[in-house]
């Protein structure tokens, strides 16, 4: 079973996240956040029968954060493909893990572009992130995905460039296009830097384009091994930009895309 819950207070909002492990016991995941950033997060068990908790683990807030968006096609047209989908976005965000230790670290949240669009993870430190499963259903809502996105980006400031990452599988079919329209000013001035990806064969370049500045890209072979090269060239790409915070702002040149990822003209 699962239990998850947001709890706000007026000085810190508290991201409680509590999954059963064994009989009589629970793990949670306690993420407390002030101003965007995280301020402790803790790991802890939980003994049901008395009520108590423990800590088992803790870490400190990293340097600084690149928030990392991953909005992932949830439709009808991912059925076959989620599990792989879900390996790639495990093979991302246990690289990100690791590299939090060298300074600066990833906010990470995972939005599903389904029916309804939406969160399957709210924005937390890498370190703290448990993927939970596409559901794979219904129409892919791409504009109610971005417009849970898009009103984060716009708080952004100083070096940090927030990193959207857009997988498609299939057509937008809900009404997209004017968050599009402001994901892609935002790109155009340079506040956030957005990798846009059809998947499993969906090449409208025209849809692709309108959501990135960078040229659109496509990986057609949907299997493990593609999916999570791409994902490991996606970390490279937030190593980069981190690599660049740490560095004062200096912004390093991005990798080359893995072979099967190609460009769309």
């Amino acid at each position: 079973g699962q239990i998850a819950r947001d709890e706000t207070t007026q000085s810190s909002p508290l991201r409680v996240e509590v999954r059963a492990t064994t009989p009589g016991e629970w793990t949670a995941q306690v993420t407390g956040v002030r101003s965007a950033q995280p301020d402790v997060a803790y790991v802890l068990t939980l003994a049901v029968d008395s009520g108590t908790a423990q800590p088992a683990q803790q870490f400190t807030p990293a340097s600084v954060y690149l928030p990392v968006h991953l909005i992932v096609d949830g439709s009808r047209h991912v059925l076959k493909h989620t599990a792989a989908l879900m390996a790639g976005v495990h093979e991302l965000t246990a690289k990100l893990r690791q590299r939090t230790s060298h300074g600066a670290g990833a906010m990470v949240s995972l939005i599903a572009a389904d029916g309804s669009g939406k969160e399957v993870i709210a924005p937390v430190d890498a370190r703290a992130f448990t993927a939970k499963q596409l559901g794979a259903i219904g129409s892919c809502s791409l504009g109610a995905a971005l417009n849970r996105v898009v009103p984060r980006l716009s708080s952004a400031s100083g070096a940090v460039r927030p990193l959207v990452v857009i997988l498609l599988a299939g057509p937008p079919e809900d009404n997209w296009s004017s968050a599009a329209d402001q994901l892609h000013r935002l790109a155009a001035r340079g506040s956030v830097d957005v990798i846009a990806v059809g998947i499993g064969g969906y090449n409208d370049a025209q849809v692709l384009r309108q959501l990135t500045t960078a040229a659109p890209l496509t990986l057609d072979a949907l299997t493990y091994e593609s999916v999570r090269a791409l994902f490991g060239w996606i970390y490279e790409i937030a190593d980069a930009a981190m690599t660049g915070l740490e560095s004062g702002g200096r912004k390093a040149s991005a990798p080359t895309p893995p072979a099967g990822v190609r460009a769309l003209a």
